[in-house]
């Protein structure tokens, strides 16, 4: 397993190779809740695509919540997804638990999309919008 993150601008950006499991997950979650409060972040973006994800996408769902409840409502989340089928319908289920939350959250097929989704969010959110989620990111994207 491996994993790297770093903050800058205010953004946390997580790589993550190779295996991933419950442990892992609530270690970064606490780690992103630690650089929200020590740090300032309002941005993670999660490069899952090296990931394999060593937990059950039935059990996405209470991961999603206890990530919602380690983290500030504001922060926006771009998840790229993993490479794997298997492993990227644990992301989906754990992404739309988080849309249902009302977490302004995106799911990717590549880093670029990711960051332009975040900065799309934050330009939107520094305007006074109020659409959260990938919804809202379309209908911006649509109505340009």
């Amino acid at each position: 397993m491996g994993r790297s993150v770093q903050t800058r601008n205010r953004r946390i950006s997580s790589n993550r190779v190779g295996s991933v499991d419950w442990q892992d997950a609530m270690e970064s979650f606490a780690l992103y809740a630690a650089l929200v409060e020590d740090e300032g972040a309002r941005e993670v973006l999660m490069d899952m695509g090296g990931a394999e994800i060593l937990i059950s996408h039935s059990e996405a769902p209470e991961l999603a919540r206890m990530f919602a409840r380690e983290t500030p409502a504001e922060l926006l989340i771009a998840i790229v997804r993993p490479a794997h089928s298997n492993d990227a319908r644990f992301i989906e289920v754990f992404t739309e638990e988080l849309d249902r939350a009302g977490r302004t959250v995106g799911l990717f097929a590549t880093l670029e999309e990711a960051d332009a989704f975040l900065v799309a969010n934050r330009t939107e959110a520094q305007a006074g919008g109020d659409d959260n989620g990938v919804s809202g990111w379309f209908k911006r994207l649509i109505s340009r």
